[in-house]
């Protein structure tokens, strides 16, 4: 302990840069003009969606968001599972955060976060909207009846269609294996949430095609989904019961929940989070059903066993003549489609059971967990072999296990996994995030998975979507050099050692970004960006041999956002696209568009709106855009051929406990008498969409 006049004089001189830090501020540093509706930046948006196959869900995220707006986490009383789940702060600013707060004590205010290393302006304009400093109370001490209470109900009905024809919905078109049910896609949600604390409910959509309330649903719609979930007790952390998600260390062995990967957010590399979260997405698929429960042993130790029986849709490859029971399958079904009666056929075909666990060792700056992971088919998984795929899963169980760790050295933040699975196969991926200064941040990443490594629920940082033969380096750095500029980059360089789909021999090839970001003050930023990529890829000559060529794609972007005031803001881009295969001609492609957004913080009222042109040579030079969209909901439609778009997106508030949206969105082909292809075909160059939705909060 302090001697006393030294305890005194520490506390004064901390007042005092309290009280400067708090003057200062109140030219530098106020609240951001924030609505309720809170989503992840668009641009990083567009980066996960453009760069994976998977389908890209963030309810839960945004839901969690809203709720911090109202129900902010009081920072003095906040523990470092709650911090990272915001997702906006790096784990090496959540250690600096609590090292503060060891070292000085409670904070006096929030303008105080300026003090703390790796805390710049940015970060903490990002997350004040869900923090506060000295609210005097703790959800750790609110009463069962309370907890039960004094959440949020939210009820959501979602509709949307295309209105044109399309060819599977009209069985006289001559179309075989038509659509059984009509072209509405519907959601429904209700749902209670106490922070992170509690949270029930239940999830149901129909996608369009299927059939509702008759048929083969004559329970109503083609999905369900609820849960039940209670967290943040003495001993018990988390316990899911229902529907819920797994995430293990870097996703080498189990990760369904959101992951970055390559994006010009260099830094976001690692995967974060808590190990089990309640599952409120409409993926039938990549979800666990069934029950999971992480609890504390001590202050230092955490054990999970989670537990998951379900049916699955697979293509049926052999069935017993006599009994009828399924021997074999030839693929799993992750689509969630049962419009068709082929698509039928395949639905909830074979039962898939999995079991695993986690024991994690946690320290301030130090975290080592070992987990284990079985699954069971109840069917064997048999495919049609062929030289590039023998070594992918087959059969009708499979076991892994890994360790993963996370430590901090300093300004290094090192993390990585190792995984096995009973086929002796082995993938590893480590890396390190690292503060030069306070204005210059580097990131390393290098993977190997070999040919042999299988996991059927794998979803960590790769070029490709199978986390299985590929050997990569990736390396990252974000400078701030002038107070109003960034720049960001990586090279990702990486090989497949053995054959892939497209490649009849090991290939290789890079991956590079770069983002020069201009952002004087609060109302203005814009930003120009290069990506180029090199691939090989089998030729399309008609050779008696397949060779490998060199396939490049690239790309520029010019992106500018000006406020005009605190209700009107403006979003201007263009952006081009750049094809070449071999000594092909190079194809090119060219979009540029214009967005108003209006939201007035005394309106009921607010709307945003576009108008793009594009002119895309081929699908090979599609580019991805993000449109806003209904709550909780997105759309990032490719282009490709020639013609423009227009949306809007309607909010109506007519009470407080009520928001209606509506969206309209008409794209118009001036190269195209047809848009799409088999059973979504429609006559025509005009597709038009429409999407309704009402939110009713108590």
């Amino acid at each position: 302990m302090l001697p006393f006049h030294q305890h005194i004089g520490k506390s004064a001189h901390r007042y005092i840069i309290f009280i400067l830090i708090s003057f200062s501020s109140t030219h530098t540093f106020a609240q951001p003009d924030i609505g309720v509706d809170q989503q992840l930046p668009d641009d990083l948006i567009e980066e996960i969606v453009s760069n994976t196959d998977e389908e890209f869900d963030y309810n839960a995220y945004v839901d969690h968001l809203n709720y911090l707006f109202k129900h902010k986490i009081e920072l003095n009383n906040a523990t470092p599972e709650e911090l990272m789940d915001l997702m906006l702060l790096t784990e090496e600013q959540v250690i600096a955060f609590f090292d503060y707060k060891l070292m000085h004590g409670d904070l006096l205010s929030i303008y105080e976060l300026q003090a703390i290393p790796y805390f710049d302006l940015e970060t903490i304009y990002k997350i004040i909207p869900y923090v506060e400093v000295n609210s005097g109370w703790s959800d750790y001490h609110m009463s069962l009846k309370n907890l039960l209470t004094e959440g949020d109900y939210s009820l959501f009905v979602r509709y949307q269609e295309v209105l044109e024809d399309q060819s599977g919905y009209n069985p006289d078109s001559g179309a075989t294996n038509y659509y059984l049910g009509s072209a509405a896609k519907i959601y429904t949600r209700f749902r209670y949430t106490y922070g992170t604390r509690l949270s029930y409910g239940i999830t149901a959509e129909k996608d369009a095609g299927e059939e509702f309330f008759q048929g083969s649903q004559k329970k109503g719609f083609d999905f369900y989904s609820a849960h039940f979930y209670i967290g943040k007790t003495k001993v018990i952390r988390d316990l899911c019961i229902g529907d819920y998600e797994v995430r293990i260390g870097q996703g080498l062995m189990m990760n369904s929940g959101l992951g970055f990967g390559k994006s010009a957010y260099v830094m976001n590399i690692k995967k974060e989070g808590r190990i089990l979260k309640p599952y409120t997405s409409v993926n039938e698929a990549l979800f666990m059903r069934g029950a999971a429960t992480t609890f504390n042993i001590g202050e230092k130790i955490s054990v999970t066993a989670f537990g998951s029986s379900k049916k699955i849709d697979a293509n049926v490859s052999l069935t017993d003549t006599t009994s009828d029971e399924i021997r074999e399958v030839s693929s799993l079904l992750e689509s969630g489609f049962h419009r068709t009666e082929n698509e039928l056929a395949d639905k909830h075909v074979i039962d898939q059971t999995v079991f695993g666990g986690n024991i994690s060792l946690s320290t301030s700056k130090f975290e080592i967990g070992i987990s284990g992971l079985h699954t069971q088919l109840s069917a064997p998984l048999t495919k049609d072999i062929k030289p590039y795929n023998q070594f992918e899963f087959t059969g009708d169980q499979l076991s892994n296990a890994s360790i993963d760790y996370s430590l901090l050295i300093k300004n290094a933040h090192f993390f990585g996994e190792t995984a096995l699975s009973d086929n002796g196969g082995i993938a590893t991926l480590n890396g390190v995030l690292m503060s030069i200064d306070r204005n210059v941040q580097i990131s390393f990443l290098h993977r190997w998975f070999g040919k042999k490594y299988q996991s059927l629920f794998a979803n960590a940082f790769s070029e490709s979507a199978n986390i299985q033969n590929e050997h990569g380096f990736y390396s990252g750095i974000s400078t701030k050099p002038l107070r109003a500029w960034q720049f960001d980059a990586y090279v990702d360089v990486f090989t497949f050692p053995w054959l892939k789909f497209s490649a009849d021999a090991p290939s290789h090839g890079t991956d590079l970004l770069a983002q020069l970001t201009y952002k004087p003050n609060k109302k203005l930023e814009m930003y120009f960006r290069y990506r180029n990529e090199l691939k090989e890829e089998n030729t399309t000559d008609e050779t008696s041999v397949d060779y490998l060529i060199d396939t490049r794609k690239s790309g520029l972007r010019y992106h500018l956002s000006y406020k005009i005031s605190s209700s009107v803001t403006l979003k201007s881009r263009v952006e081009f696209s750049f094809y070449k295969k071999d000594i092909a001609e190079q194809e090119k492609g060219m979009m540029i568009y214009q967005d108003v957004n209006f939201k007035p913080l005394s309106s009921p009222v607010s709307f945003s709106l576009r108008y793009a042109l594009f002119d895309v040579g081929s699908f090979d030079t599609r580019i991805y855009t993000y449109e806003n969209d209904v709550l909780y909901a997105y759309s990032i439609p490719s282009f490709s051929d020639k013609g423009s778009r227009f949306y809007i997106v309607l909010k109506y508030e007519p009470f407080k406990l009520m928001d209606i949206w509506l969206r309209f969105a008409q794209t118009y082909y001036t190269n195209r008498n047809t848009i799409g292809t088999g059973l979504d075909e429609i006559d025509g160059n005009v597709k038009t969409e429409v999407k309704a939705q009402v939110r009713l909060r108590f």
